[in-house]
């Protein structure tokens, strides 16, 4: 039987101020859920109240789901593969 590949991480074409870019999605793991925790709002933003509230919405957005990682973690119950989804 052939070995078939893993289909995470997955990697897909986006469009980026009309350019085409390469992203790859994959499983995270504790360490980048924490480094999500630290995410300030940049002071480059401060003379720009739109994109202020964009990066506090995004942090504030990222603080919610390492909460809620951080209940799966502790009670078992976050996949950590897709075998295990």
């Amino acid at each position: 039987m052939p070995k078939v590949a893993p289909i995470i991480p997955i990697t897909f074409a986006v469009s980026h101020n009309d350019e085409p870019r390469n992203v790859i999605l994959d499983f995270g793991d504790n360490r980048d859920v924490m480094s999500a925790t630290r995410w300030r709002v940049p002071r480059e933003l401060e003379d720009d109240e739109s994109m202020q509230a964009r990066a506090a919405d995004a942090r504030e957005y990222a603080l919610l789901a390492a909460k809620r990682w951080k209940h799966y973690r502790d009670t078992k119950t976050a996949a950590f593969s897709l075998d295990q989804l």
